[in-house]
C-alpha cells in the first residue's frame, strides 16, 4: 500500500461506489483513507483537550499567585503549585505541623522588667519570664 489517498481520490472512489461495486483495491484504498481521516480527527480532539487542560492549569496558577499577592506573600508553596499539576508527592503541611513550627500562638508583649526581651532569652526562658511577669503584675 502506498501513501494515504487524498481527499479528491476518496471522493472519486465514493462516486465510483455509487455507480457500481468497487474492486478490492479500490475498497482497500477507501478504507485506508477513512482510517487516516479518523486518526487525524482523534488527534485534533486530543490536541484540543490538551490545550484546554493547559489553559485550566494556567488559570489555576494565576489564581494561586493572585491570592498569594493579595495576602502580601512573596512566594508560593511548592506543594500548592504541585497540586495544580496533579502532583501529590509533596504533602501539604498539616495545620498542627505549621503551628508547631511557628510556636505558640499566644500574643507576647515585652515586659517592663530589666530582664530584656523575650526573644533574647529563648523560647523556654521566654515562657517562664512571661509567666513570672504576669504573676508580678497581678
Amino acid at each position: 500500500m502506498g501513501a494515504a489517498p487524498t481527499r479528491d481520490q476518496l471522493l472519486i472512489l465514493a462516486d465510483r461506489a455509487e455507480r457500481g461495486p468497487l474492486t478490492s483495491a479500490e475498497a482497500d484504498r477507501l478504507r485506508a483513507g477513512i482510517r487516516v481521516m479518523d486518526t487525524a480527527r482523534r488527534s485534533a480532539i486530543a490536541r484540543l483537550a490538551h490545550d484546554e487542560r493547559q489553559q485550566q492549569r494556567l488559570a489555576a496558577i494565576e489564581s494561586l499567585v493572585g491570592r498569594a499577592r493579595a495576602r502580601g506573600a512573596s512566594t508560593v508553596a511548592l506543594w500548592a503549585l504541585g497540586r495544580v499539576f496533579g502532583d501529590t508527592r509533596i504533602p501539604a503541611p498539616r495545620v498542627e505541623a505549621r503551628r508547631a513550627r511557628q510556636g505558640p500562638s499566644v500574643p507576647v508583649s515585652r515586659p517592663n522588667s530589666a530582664r530584656g526581651s523575650l526573644a533574647a532569652s529563648g523560647p523556654q526562658n521566654g515562657a517562664q519570664s512571661l509567666e513570672s511577669s504576669l504573676r508580678r503584675s497581678s
